[in-house]
């Protein structure tokens, strides 16, 4: 869990993590939509000797993808739910921490105090443990359109999910459609959209049967495409955010 470590990948058994959890409260009155406001963006940095790869997007979702310790090639999990952005200040009640080092999912408390498009620095706290803390600044490929044609080709990597890790192929074309196989033989079909906003794309993909360790189930999440390392960050979790999985590789 991120107060022992931090950044994203997953396994075919459950492949690619991130699901856009609602932050709703009660109470009488109406509550406004969540809103990223000025935290939104593209946000690298680290956490120790962890890297981190963060994105706020701006329905108020987020994901904090950290690697494993001392080796930035490698997710270790991802941090993710729904915050709002007040007057500098970026929180969330909702978030979970979803590690792929043996930990599980756990629930967690994120806060963090921004500059629009500078920096981005906050705290992880779980309900036991101490608060892990990371710094980032804004990256201006989040300005960028969200291109298909450029995003498609065949990506080699690691899948993982609370269950392992495995190598992993993905395939995604230039149509959106999706297709992946891990060394397990797990196979997976899904789709990747241009989200409106943001240089990110919206996943949704279905896991084939076994040897998939998440048998048919049907995961979406949100995929980030470096361009210059043409490296793709991809995770999706299922509805009850208790399963997910994270993927990162590269294409030739």
């Amino acid at each position: 869990m991120l107060n022992r470590c931090l950044l994203v990948v997953a396994s075919m058994s459950t492949l690619f993590l991130m699901s856009c959890g609602g932050s709703g409260d009660g109470g009488g009155s109406p509550s406004p939509s969540p809103s990223a406001s000025g935290a939104e963006g593209l946000w690298l940095g680290s956490a120790g000797n962890r890297s981190i790869t963060g994105l706020v997007l701006d329905d108020g979702s987020f994901y904090l993808l950290y690697s494993l310790a001392g080796n930035a090639a490698v997710i270790g999990g991802v941090v993710q739910g729904s915050g709002a952005a007040t007057s500098g200040t970026f929180s969330s009640s909702n978030a979970i921490d979803f590690n792929t080092e043996g930990l599980g999912v756990v629930p967690a408390t994120f806060s963090a105090s921004y500059s629009p498009k500078k920096s981005l620095d906050g705290s992880v706290s779980h309900t036991a443990g101490a608060a892990t803390t990371f710094t980032s600044t804004f990256n201006t490929a989040y300005d960028q359109a969200p291109s298909l044609a450029a995003l498609a080709g065949t990506f080699a990597g690691k899948a993982s999910s609370t269950k392992g890790t495995e190598d992993a192929n993905v395939t995604i074309a230039a149509s959106g459609a999706l297709s992946g196989t891990g060394a397990s033989g797990c196979k997976l079909t899904g789709t990747v959209a241009a989200r409106t906003q943001g240089n990110v794309f919206n996943v949704s993909i279905t896991l084939g049967g076994p040897p998939c360790v998440a048998a048919n189930q049907t995961m979406s999440g949100v995929a980030y495409f470096d361009a210059t390392a043409k490296r793709l960050y991809a995770a999706t979790l299922n509805s009850a955010r208790t399963d997910g999985t994270l993927f990162a590789g590269v294409k030739p």
